[in-house]
């Protein structure tokens, strides 16, 4: 026995072989690959506070109002007789459809948020306009 331990080297020589190689090299190799994913995967994911929760309202990081933004603040206000210019998306709650909280001004210069719910069919409306103080 010490002949084989000083001529192996190493512990492998009294693994069992698969193959011609030891049996758990390959289950060791599989739990590092599988600890290595995992890792990476927590690592990628976003903290829940990003993800869109139905019903909650959700803070946005981008706060520019986009083209298509624009489009549904427009088509809400139609129906307005004063005339908003929106500043900045500030949050957006995912219901049937979506409702936009918008930093708007006025004419006159006077800030409000103006609340527009989108339906899925692509219409919107305003639901609320709230001056700021």
């Amino acid at each position: 026995l010490k002949d084989t331990i000083r001529d192996a080297d190493n512990i492998r020589g009294f693994m069992p072989l698969c193959e011609g190689r030891p049996l758990m090299e390959g289950y060791m190799k599989k739990a590092l690959l599988s600890l290595t994913i995992l890792l990476l995967m927590a690592g990628c994911t976003k903290p829940q506070q990003d993800n869109p929760v139905v019903g909650g309202w959700t803070q946005v990081e981008d706060k520019t109002v986009t083209e298509d933004l624009q489009k549904i603040f427009d088509q809400a206000m139609e129906k307005e007789s004063e005339n908003y210019t929106a500043i900045e998306l500030l949050e957006t709650q995912l219901v049937a459809g979506t409702n936009y909280k918008f930093l708007c001004e006025t004419e006159d210069k006077k800030q409000v948020i103006v609340t527009i719910y989108a339906d899925l069919q692509g219409n919107a409306e305003v639901t609320d306009i709230e001056e700021l103080k």
